[in-house]
């Protein structure tokens, strides 16, 4: 499955921009009592940076759609 993903997933670079996007999504969520996983505000932050939506049935990500 991973070889998969990998042949057909873009990669997305993870610029300054998305990097600032994560630390203040992690603040917003922490503001709201709400501690996410790094690897979850990362990849909503760069997703989020290059236009680009995520397919997940992850509830942090709900979360983090609230709070942008």
């Amino acid at each position: 499955m991973l070889h998969h993903f990998e042949a057909v997933l873009p990669e997305l670079p993870i610029v300054a921009e998305a990097w600032s996007a994560a630390f203040d999504l992690a603040r917003r969520a922490h503001a709201r009592g709400v501690t996410i996983p790094t690897t979850d505000l990362i990849l909503a932050a760069c997703a989020g940076r290059h236009d680009v939506n995520l397919e997940t049935a992850d509830s942090d990500f709900e979360f983090l759609d609230a709070v942008r």
